[in-house]
């Protein structure tokens, strides 16, 4: 849904996160900041370099962040906040577990980028059961989550991108709670399945 559908939008998300801080302050270094590839390094001999490469949008870039959004129509009024072409503002909370104080540090470093670009972003924190239902059934904009492993990075993928996996919105899932389906990620994973 939008403003998300817009992929402008989705790299300027991510340029906000500054993931070296993110893994300092929330992860006390246990984890290092993602690649474009988003593979953890057990899958390290499986990750392309050029991928790597090419991922500029995981890059943390106020500057960029800000000149996509503003390419997208998201525009920053005089008052600090960014706003939809309708005039609406961008207002996110950012859904986490309770108690997770890794998650919600991270979901704090997380909102901190966005503020800095002009999207008012809060941590919401929930039990788990009701995080859980909220995050299966997509009724959320912003959230910290998890993918499935599997002995190569497949199932990852499957479970973030394809087709298959895409469920309408109210109706839990097991994975791809963003529902996001790409015909181009269909057509690699059935390369992958062919290999």
């Amino acid at each position: 849904r939008a403003p998300f559908n817009d992929v402008r939008v989705r790299k300027a998300l991510s340029m906000t996160i500054d993931r070296e801080l993110l893994v300092d302050v929330a992860l006390y270094r246990y984890s290092k900041p993602a690649d474009a590839t988003g593979l953890s390094d057990a899958y390290s001999t499986w990750r392309d370099s050029t991928a790597v490469a090419s991922g500029d949008w995981v890059h943390h870039d106020i500057a960029r962040a800000a000149a996509l959004l503003d390419e997208a129509g998201i525009q920053q009024g005089a008052d600090g906040k960014r706003r939809l072409p309708d005039g609406k503002a961008l207002d996110y909370e950012i859904l986490c577990v309770s108690g997770w104080s890794d998650w919600v540090r991270g979901a704090q470093v997380i909102a901190r980028g966005l503020r800095d670009v002009g999207i008012d972003a809060t941590v919401r924190t929930y039990d788990f059961s009701a995080w859980f239902q909220r995050v299966q059934e997509g009724n959320f904009d912003l959230t910290l989550g998890w993918s499935f492993e599997g002995p190569t990075p497949y199932t990852f993928y499957q479970w973030l991108m394809a087709s298959s996996t895409l469920k309408p919105a109210g109706t839990a899932s097991m994975g791809n709670w963003h529902r996001f389906g790409s015909a181009e990620a269909d057509r690699a994973l059935a390369a992958f399945e062919r290999e």
